[in-house]
């Protein structure tokens, strides 16, 4: 009964939703993860979550004719008969990805015929001779062919090592992926659906009968799960480990060919669970992700059913050709245990941006400030006591645990930017935009603030400082009109600037050295010699985010610089020796922090999107509830 209610309650939500365009909060769509429905006329609809509504995602001009679903959420590839493209599903971009020789899906709606590898680094899409893979390199994409096809469908594995793809008449082909290039490792002659149920190892139903096990790491071993007495079809695993299949036993008449009754295979166990599954006709039967859900395609209808009671109902879109299930949705909380605070800018109650912490117990955010106008830039003092924040045009400081202490420091007519507390909290420096700005410094307790750096629109600029942690000095970031930047110093005690070299971004390390990125290379400048510069390397990747984490180790979060989906690279940087090791991977999202430990990235899900949060070790990922529209995210270091 509780399947036959869900299926009622889609019902109603979904023909709302496609009348209305939108849903009522409280009227959620209880679907795994968003639908993505292409029509014959070839526009691609996105059926969202929630409240999300219906929307259409693919360009208005664009005639698609085979599509894909990034595993970020945030990109979608599609073909049109002029070639292969990339769409940011928010409307902002779409890219060329192929433009010769592209080639069109010999077959649609009978299985994916676009999909991305699990991290996003690969794009596989049939071709009338095969399938053609797009692999993401710098500086230009690498393609590579495979030519057992045509194939009906594509399937990767779930860490993209292997690429599973099926061909008529049931068969499948397995091939390994070696860099830029796939491998050609096994074959199946026959298997109606495929499950991985890890990395390495597939479930297959052979058309003649049985269920087998079989390792692509072991040879291709094979191991029989269920006997040839009944003949079984779409395998898939559940969240819990729960093996579920469709059944026909052969001395059933009862179950006509063709279709099958749900059964299960709890983890662990060698006897099948036999409910009161109703037989289901399996043509053009998919499972939707978590194996609760079915969706069948015959004939342009696309039916939304529940295997366990054999209820269900056909979408009120028409002329459906194909469709593919987003990626799972993050899980929403309100607070997460770490082991940092974080601190970021939101609006409160009254619409004013004000400066929030979220606490490393796991609490709700909380507001730190009450300013009357919107929070532009903020620091927050190493120990953690005190805040610097920019508002209304003035720069104030305030004890964290006061907002009605805030007193004014300086103002100004200019734009300020880059606050930032020195190392004992009793100063803050400062960059002030326009021909009378530069880089500023004065005492938390009040006075006159000191000018270091003075802008020339005709020679450079300059913004960005930051205080040395271990000698009484700052950096700045100075900008030349040609384009070019570079790095200056400035010993406090006598103001004296010295100019260091090219450098786009520069961190003051623990050790007390200055790191700088100059283009793709990495250099260590000794502060106290300042002839001594060294090139520790040439970063693998673009570089997103450093954390120091002793005066001899340093945390990378890299990523491809291509646009597209990009799972994020976590890696060492051992800074005596310049050696660089890949240690994992961060997930997906935008502009990512590392925590002061590097426990914990801090990101949002899409520019301008939630905050999101994982923890590196588990690989768990959330997205706050709660506050909405966070910006200028910030760890609380408390060295």
């Amino acid at each position: 009964m509780a399947g036959l209610h869900l299926l009622k309650r889609l019902a109603l939500i979904l023909g709302l939703l496609l009348l209305t365009g939108r849903l009522a909060a409280q009227d959620g769509l209880d679907l795994p993860t968003p639908l993505y429905v292409l029509s014959n006329t070839g526009q691609v609809q996105r059926i969202g979550l929630g409240a999300e509504g219906l929307s259409v995602v693919t360009p208005p001009d664009a005639y698609v004719v085979d599509f894909g679903v990034a595993p970020d959420g945030r990109w979608l590839a599609y073909r049109t008969e002029s070639g292969l493209f990339l769409s940011d599903l928010s409307g902002s971009q779409t890219l060329p990805l192929q433009e010769q020789g592209a080639d069109l899906p010999p077959t649609r709606g009978r299985g994916v015929t676009i999909t991305w590898s699990p991290r996003g680094d690969a794009l596989a899409y049939t071709t009338s001779q095969g399938a053609r893979i797009r692999f993401n390199a710098d500086p230009e994409a690498v393609f590579t062919d495979i030519y057992e096809g045509p194939f009906t469908g594509l399937l990767w594995s779930p860490n993209g090592d292997f690429l599973a793809a099926e061909a008529e008449n049931n068969i499948w082909w397995f091939y390994q992926r070696d860099g830029f290039a796939l491998k050609l490792t096994s074959a199946i002659p026959s298997s109606v659906g495929l499950a991985w149920i890890n990395p390495a190892e597939v479930i297959f139903a052979p058309a003649e009968g049985g269920l087998i096990q079989m390792n692509l790491a072991a040879a291709n071993s094979q191991t029989v799960l269920l006997d040839d007495t009944a003949v079984y079809a779409l395998p898939a695993l559940r969240p819990d480990g729960t093996l579920v299949v469709f059944e026909r036993p052969k001395a059933d008449e009862t179950v006509p060919e063709g279709s099958g009754r749900l059964v299960s295979l709890p983890p662990g166990s060698a006897n099948l669970e036999r409910g009161i599954a109703p037989p289901l006709e399996l043509e053009g039967l998919r499972w939707a992700p978590g194996a609760r859900l079915a969706l069948a395609l015959r004939g342009g209808v696309l039916a939304l059913l529940l295997p366990e009671s054999g209820q269900g109902f056909a979408l009120p879109i028409t002329d459906v050709v194909g469709y593919i299930w987003g990626p799972p949705p993050l899980e929403v909380v309100s607070g997460l245990e770490m082991t940092a605070d974080l601190t970021f800018v939101s609006a409160d109650a009254t619409d004013v941006r004000q400066l929030w912490r979220l606490p490393r117990d796991g609490g709700i955010a909380v507001s730190l400030t009450a300013a009357e106008a919107d929070i532009t830039d903020y620091a927050v003092s190493p120990n953690g006591t005190a805040l610097a924040y920019i508002s209304g045009g003035a720069l104030y400081v305030q004890p964290a645990d006061d907002p009605a202490g805030a007193s004014i420091l300086v103002e100004s007519a200019g734009v300020f930017s880059g606050v930032v507390f020195s190392p004992d909290g009793q100063r803050v420096a400062y960059a002030l935009d326009g021909n009378e700005g530069g880089v500023f410094i004065l005492p938390t307790r009040g006075g006159e603030p000191a000018q270091l750096l003075v802008n020339n629109p005709e020679t450079a600029v300059f913004d960005s400082p930051q205080f040395a942690l271990n000698v009484n000095a700052l950096s700045a970031r100075r900008s030349a009109p040609d384009g070019t930047n570079g790095v200056v110093w400035i010993d406090l005690a006598t103001n004296e600037a010295i100019e260091l070299g090219a450098a786009d971004e520069t961190w003051w390390l623990r050790s007390g050295d200055l790191l700088a990125r100059s283009g793709d290379r990495l250099l260590r400048y000794d502060p106290v010699n300042f002839g001594q510069i060294t090139t520790l390397g040439t970063l693998p990747l673009a570089l997103l985010n450093l954390r120091d984490y002793s005066a001899a180790r340093v945390g990378l979060v890299l990523s491809s610089p291509q646009p597209g989906p990009q799972q994020l690279v976590l890696a060492d940087l051992r800074v005596t020796t310049g050696e660089f090791s890949r240690i994992g991977d961060g997930g997906f999202m935008v502009d990512p922090l590392l925590s002061p430990d590097g426990a914990y990235l801090a990101g949002y899900t899409t520019p301008g999107g939630p905050l999101t949060l994982r923890e590196i070790s588990s690989g768990r990922q959330v997205v706050m509830r709660e506050p909405p529209g966070i910006s200028l995210i910030e760890w609380v270091l408390q060295r």
